[in-house]
Order: C-alpha cells, then structure tokens, then sequence
C-alpha cells in the first residue's frame, strides 16, 4: 500500500465509524438533542512535489497540516455557531472552551483559549503552528517546523538547517512558490 491509500482506508473508517455512532445516536433519539464536535490534531501533507518534506504530520506546518476540521453538530434548534466566519481561522486552544461555553459550563479560568461563541479571533490574527514528534532525537534528526500564518501571508522555518519559506496564499494557496 502506498501512503495515500493507507491514509484514503483511515479516512473511510473514520467516516464509517461515525456513521455508524451517528446511526446509533438516531436510533435512541438522541442525536437532535447533542451536541457533537468532530475534529483533529492535524492534518496531513501528501505529495506535494514542492514541500522540503511530505507524508508527514508530525515534524511539518505547511497549510494542510496546520489546517483542520471542526464540525460542530448543535442541539436541534440552536444555530450560536451561525455567525462565524468559516473562512477566518480558529485557534485549536478555542475548542474546548467553546464546546464548555455551548452546554452552559463555566471556562475554567486557567484554560488560555476563549470561548468562539464570545469573542472569536479577528481574521488579521496571527496564527501559530508547530510541527513536532515530541521526541528530541527524531527533531535533531530531521528538525521541525514553525509557521505564522497572518492573513494570506505564510513564514515556515525549519529548527534544524533554518531553511526558511514564505508564500502568498492570495496567488500561492498551495505553497508552491517559497518567495523566500
């Protein structure tokens, strides 16, 4: 099997499985009245010719690592969600704040991200991704990303050679062209 095709039979299922618990949610009657968040704590980088590294999640923070899913299923009859901006980034640190904030619990006050529903991030704000393994040999070994991200504007540098790259997702979103 090849990368892509490992990756295509999770993704199948991962769509199955939450077929079947959103099946299951119906058959008690139940799935009207939840509240359901589905997303990740990545995304993946496949054959992009033009990325210094691919088939990666852990050590890379190009765009389609950095961005991810989040689906938020809301009780029948609540749309608190509507109103945001779907194409402005979210910060990962604001889910859990956010999914408290939707069922009426209290956001602890030492949690560092902030509820969407409240105060969701202006579209201009910096955005920060870190590609990690969380083991020091496998970073001094291959290195690691940092991006920002702040507005169509994408800066990456690599931890071990301090390669750098930019691209401008206005003419650029498939960070093909390092303008660096």
């Amino acid at each position: 099997y090849s990368e892509v095709d490992r990756l295509s039979q999770h993704v199948r299922y991962a769509d199955e499985a939450l077929g079947d618990f959103f099946q299951e949610l119906r058959s008690l009657r139940l799935f009207d009245s939840a509240l359901i968040a589905v997303t990740a704590d990545h995304g993946e980088t496949l054959d992009e010719p033009t990325h210094r590294r691919y088939f990666s999640h852990g050590l890379v923070a190009y765009e389609e690592d950095a961005r991810i899913p989040l689906i938020v299923h809301e009780p029948a009859g609540q749309h608190r969600l509507a109103g945001l901006d779907t194409k402005a980034p979210a910060w990962s640190i604001d889910i859990a704040p956010t999914i408290l904030d939707l069922m009426g619990v209290e956001i602890p006050a030492a949690f560092e991200g902030r509820s969407m529903v409240r105060a969701p991030r202006p579209a201009e704000e910096s955005v920060y991704s870190l590609g990690s393994y969380g083991a020091p040999h496998i970073e001094r070994q291959m290195g690691t990303q940092f991006s920002v991200r702040r507005g169509p504007w994408r800066y990456i540098q690599n931890s071990l050679d301090g390669a750098e790259e930019i691209y401008d997702h206005r003419a650029d979103a498939e960070e093909s062209n390092n303008l660096a």
